[in-house]
């Protein structure tokens, strides 16, 4: 990660720790140039320890303090650092509502953002190279259903960028550099399908399992499309998961949902996951696909 200085970048170094008997990790930052000048302390933000004559890392965000002024908890994997690394926007749990409140704070004051400011929001995406920023919300049944952009700095109300129907499923392209400009249609379906789009080296890949040819169908299949298309979209088949030897997850009985983790290495046997149920502590856990092993790496503590 880097920050962009008046005429030269000076790299940064992210870290997030969990502190002995906190529930929530801290989101902390240092100059690369200067890391061996850095120790890690547990109270103060930013500054210099005078017993040990080196600069203490600075403190960017505190979720053990963020929760207790929600009284509730923090959704982290939805957290973005702008792309300039001045601001951070996360989703924060209201217990007393029962939703997530947006939050965006200034990194380099270590104030929160007067705008914007939103309920029911599950997921965000800077855009605009950091002056914008989009957000979606869910309706009372907590199923998504606006998308918002939210530029910072003016005092304009935020605009709805979509409102998807409830008839069907809509995949749209917005504008990274222009979030405000025209969306662009790439794929619809039936609204009980479930679909996941991601772009790589210049084509669109859809994870569906919606109807093929008005048949449907009981697997997940793979469809690409060149990113820029001048005529009529057309998809073409990568693959069907029941070409494939499924692996089955050894999974505990009492487990209810599983959610996927940042999987960033598409070569390692090693898969990284949330667990959670009624009956036990969500655990973070990797899961070794060569020797068929669990390892918890983070399991919430019992408050």
């Amino acid at each position: 990660m880097f920050f962009f200085g008046n005429l030269e970048v000076e790299f940064r170094l992210y870290n997030r720790r969990v502190e002995e008997g906190k529930q929530y990790p801290v989101l902390c930052r240092r100059l690369a140039s200067l890391n061996e000048e850095f120790i890690s302390h547990k109270s103060p933000t930013g500054g210099f320890d005078f017993i040990s004559g080196k600069r203490i890392e600075q403190k960017l965000i505190d979720y053990n303090q963020e929760a207790e002024r929600f009284w509730g908890y923090t959704y982290e994997e939805v957290s973005a650092i702008s792309p300039h690394r001045q601001f951070i926007a996360y989703p924060m749990y209201d217990k007393d509502n029962d939703f997530f409140k947006l939050c965006v704070r200034d990194l380099n004051s270590g104030s929160l953002c007067s705008k914007p400011q939103a309920d029911w929001v599950c997921n965000v995406a800077w855009a605009k190279g950091g002056q914008a920023l989009l957000y979606v919300v869910t309706d009372k049944k907590k199923k998504p259903y606006r998308i918002y952009c939210s530029m910072l700095g003016s005092k304009d109300e935020d605009v709805i960028l979509l409102e998807e129907p409830e008839e069907n499923v809509q995949v749209f392209l917005i504008n990274a550099t222009d979030p405000l400009s025209a969306l662009t249609l790439v794929w619809e379906c039936e609204a009980c399908a479930h679909c996941i789009i991601e772009h790589h080296q210049g084509y669109l890949y859809l994870f569906t399992n919606a109807n093929k040819e008005e048949q449907s169908v009981n697997y997940h299949y793979t469809l690409r499309s060149p990113l820029h298309s001048s005529s009529l979209r057309k998809w073409e088949d990568v693959f069907h998961l029941k070409e494939f030897g499924l692996h089955f997850l050894p999974l505990p009985e009492s487990v209810s949902q599983i959610s996927h983790g940042p999987n960033y290495d598409f070569y390692s046997p090693i898969m990284r996951f949330t667990i959670s149920s009624p009956v036990m502590l969500d655990a973070v856990v990797d899961y070794n696909l060569s020797n068929r092993k669990f390892e918890i790496i983070q399991q919430q503590n019992l408050l």
